[in-house]
């Protein structure tokens, strides 16, 4: 995996990489690693490797600590860094804000300055977190109320407050919450496809849906894509008669490939 280093550096009255105890400097870390991962994903970028960030170095006669981070994420740093310096931290999604502002409150207790030092080469801006330059917390989220339908497998049903357990078609787990009738229907359709109607509240920031009150199962069959097809030619009354759908496909992708 390309890897590209950037250092931050920790000041402070007597700090020292061998007078700062390893939980403090963990902490650290892990919202480092959090508000870069989560920027990099509302960027858009793929994070699939385990290790995103790593400590590869820390100079015993200094508090400077180096860092590896994916060449994929430096883009993410120096947002980041950026965001500091500038103070726009709406630009942030809300997962990095939450997590620098931990980075922001544990600089404070400790009296620490934490600062992203400047790389030209990599476009990160300098730019300190302390006590005096302090992240405010996220606003709260908002949300928005309303009812839609959603698809996917039942895995799961059950429980004293009645819950199921709903694997999305475009991926990801919904928990929702049911009434006792509905509870005992979805458990006759476990691990089978199903369509739940009801009223749900969608995080406006990334329009997930934040909970899913189930108020009615529709009936639904999953259909093959031949059959489905075979319909819609149905209901075109004729219109495509005659018409090969494979060629007809060939033909607009040769196009594309040509222009």
């Amino acid at each position: 995996m390309d890897k590209s280093t950037y250092n931050i550096t920790i000041s402070g009255t007597g700090v020292l990489p061998e007078t700062t105890r390893a939980s403090d400097l963990a902490a650290l870390l892990i919202n480092i690693e959090k508000t870069i991962s989560e920027t990099g994903r509302f960027q858009g970028v793929r994070i699939t490797e385990d290790e995103i960030i790593s400590l590869v170095g820390v100079d015993r006669s200094s508090n400077k600590l180096t860092f590896a981070v994916a060449s994929i994420l430096v883009s993410s740093v120096a947002m980041v860094s950026e965001v500091v310096e500038t103070n726009t931290y709406e630009r942030l999604p809300r997962q990095a804000h939450e997590a620098l502002y931990e980075v922001s409150k544990q600089a404070v207790s400790h009296n620490w300055e934490v600062r992203f030092n400047e790389n030209v080469s990599l476009g990160i801006r300098e730019a300190t977190i302390s006590k005096e330059k302090q992240i405010p917390p996220a606003p709260p989220p908002s949300y928005i109320e309303g009812t839609t339908s959603i698809y996917g497998r039942c895995i799961r049903v059950g429980g004293i407050i009645p819950k199921a357990e709903i694997q999305l078609y475009q991926g990801g787990i919904l928990y929702i919450t049911v009434s006792e009738a509905m509870a005992k229907e979805l458990a006759r359709s476990l691990y089978e496809d199903v369509c739940i109607e009801g009223r749900a509240r969608w995080k406006t920031e990334d329009w997930t849906i934040a909970e899913f009150e189930g108020r009615r199962i529709s009936e639904f069959r999953a259909t093959d894509p031949v059959t489905a097809f075979q319909k819609l030619g149905a209901a075109a009354g004729g219109r495509w008669d005659g018409i090969d759908a494979i060629g007809y496909v060939k033909a607009l992708r040769s196009e594309g490939e040509t222009s």
